[in-house]
């Protein structure tokens, strides 16, 4: 997050424990893809 310089972002989300990512509509050419890891 600390990539983004705007005040706002997205979260956007497929499903429940899947990958998703991270945009903001200030910075179209900056996204970032969030990787979620199961702890069991």
């Amino acid at each position: 997050l600390r990539s983004f310089t705007s005040q706002e972002i997205t979260l956007n989300f497929s499903e429940a424990i899947r990958p998703f990512f991270i945009s903001s509509e200030s910075e179209p050419n900056l996204c970032q893809l969030i990787l979620p890891v199961r702890m069991d």
